[in-house]
């Protein structure tokens, strides 16, 4: 699909990732294949601070299912094919001021995709974001990200300061940050003067601030702050970066989970990406907090997330809701969910460059199921693993039927419902029998013999062979 836009503004033009927007095509099978996304015509004002008056500079970048293909003005810009990271692509020489540029984007799902599991439930194609430009001068804050240091109680603040050519380059080139909380409230500042590497012109800069509020994060109270980078002529700004953070520290001891050097019992649910209002996860935050209030008000504070990782706006409400998110790799065991390259390095390479500024991503699992060869571990070793978590879940299950046994004051308990109820129950109907409706075992359910065992006065929880 063509889109025009009027480029009238001479700033560079950088990319990103905002609202879904797409066109679809449908196939026989009622499966979406492909699609193309119109982009809106998009003007930039005259006479912004910062801009460059040696021409437009620009950036485009977009979000696909699949695989993408872009061009602009007739010439190939990018092709997209990722796990879960965002990219901009500089087309600053493909456009000019007062001039109108032509951009193409081809986006293909029957190609392989390395979403995971966003790919194997959602048939979507196409573009599953607004294509962003945004206008910003030679001079600028390239990319930032905050780690925040919880033993040290302070903020490590990571920025790259970029500008072309001499022409472009600052007199006095100086990066202020600002710490405040998220109410407002000032929690520090830094002020240095910044260097840039004429071979290369760009600067990575590490500055590091202990907030004079020093407040941490964790699922009770999620207590988030924000970086106002800004990059200035020595007191003239050019362009500026706000980045919101969060500090906490999550860790094994011994083999216990701390958080903040306090015991923490995890409490984690699933998720299986299942949108069925928008097919892929909305890209909106405001949707997302709000199923994770609810998760949240139901006593969880860890999310694992099946074989994918969540948008950007999904970490973003985690790390406001106060829960903390496992990413998954697409593989299942040793192989990809679709036939792309293995190479889980690449993806949690990937993974954590893209997401490491969110305070509410905790771990990483390289793959659902299956087995990882490579390393040594078989299916037997995967199957003894399943095994032991289902013998510690009846264990604790265990423990509740026999500390109901031992109370003298209850003479036994009643199991609801031996069979699925088939009737209304509140609108829907209740599957909460130990055995279907027909007296069956049900897939993955107890069979009678297993839930006697259980339902007795000793259980055998767990048998393996010694190796």
């Amino acid at each position: 699909m063509l889109a025009a836009m009027n480029i009238t503004s001479a700033a560079r033009l950088t990319g990103g990732f905002s609202r879904v927007s797409s066109l679809r095509s449908v196939v026989r099978d009622g499966y979406v294949r492909s699609a193309a996304a119109a982009l809106a015509v998009w003007t930039a004002g005259p006479g912004r601070a910062g801009e460059s008056a040696d021409g437009p500079r620009g950036a485009d970048s977009w979000g696909v299912r699949s695989q993408g293909w872009f061009w602009v003005n007739g010439t190939p810009v990018a092709w997209v094919d990722t796990y879960c990271g965002t990219y901009k692509y500089d087309v600053t020489d493909l456009v000019q001021a007062g001039t109108q540029a032509v951009v193409v984007a081809e986006v293909n799902n029957v190609v392989p995709s390395r979403k995971g599991l966003f790919s194997a439930v959602h048939r979507f194609g196409g573009l599953y974001r607004d294509v962003e430009l945004e206008a910003t001068p030679d001079a600028r804050i390239d990319y930032a990200w905050v780690r925040g240091d919880f033993d040290g109680q302070a903020a490590e603040v990571h920025a790259t300061i970029a500008w072309d050519g001499a022409a472009g380059a600052p007199a006095d080139p100086v990066l202020r940050t600002t710490l405040k909380t998220a109410d407002g409230q000032p929690a520090g500042v830094d002020v240095r003067k910044v260097a840039v590497d004429p071979a290369t012109g760009r600067a990575e800069v590490v500055v590091r601030i202990p907030p004079a509020l020093f407040r941490p994060w964790s699922p009770d109270a999620p207590s988030l702050y924000h970086a106002d980078l800004e990059l200035c002529d020595g007191a003239r700004p050019l362009h500026g970066w706000t980045e919101r953070f969060g500090v906490r520290k999550l860790e094994v001891r011994g083999d216990r989970f701390f958080l903040n050097n306090a015991p923490f019992f995890v409490r984690g649910y699933g998720d299986d990406a299942v949108y069925p209002l928008t097919l892929m996860s909305p890209a909106s935050r405001e949707e997302h907090l709000r199923h994770l209030r609810i998760a949240r008000a139901a006593g969880f504070v860890y999310v694992r997330l099946h074989t994918h990782c969540e948008l950007p706006e999904f970490f973003e409400a985690a790390d406001e809701a106060g829960i903390l998110v496992q990413p998954e790799m697409p593989y299942y065991g040793d192989y990809p969910t679709e036939a792309f390259a293995f190479d889980p390095l690449r993806d949690l390479e990937e993974l954590v460059t893209h997401y490491r500024r969110h305070v509410s991503l905790a771990t990483y699992c390289t793959g659902n199921e299956g087995r990882l060869a490579a390393a040594g571990l078989n299916r037997r070793w995967g199957d003894a693993c399943q095994d032991a978590a289902h013998g510690l879940q009846r264990h604790y299950q265990k423990r509740g039927i026999e500390a109901a046994r031992m109370d003298p004051a209850c003479d036994g308990y009643s199991f609801w419902t031996v069979v699925d109820v088939m009737v209304s129950q509140g609108e829907t109907y209740s599957a909460q029998g130990l055995f279907n409706a027909f007296w069956e075992t049900k897939p993955n359910g107890a069979t009678p013999e297993t839930f006697r065992a259980f339902n007795g006065e000793t259980a055998l929880l767990l048998a393996m062979e010694r190796e």
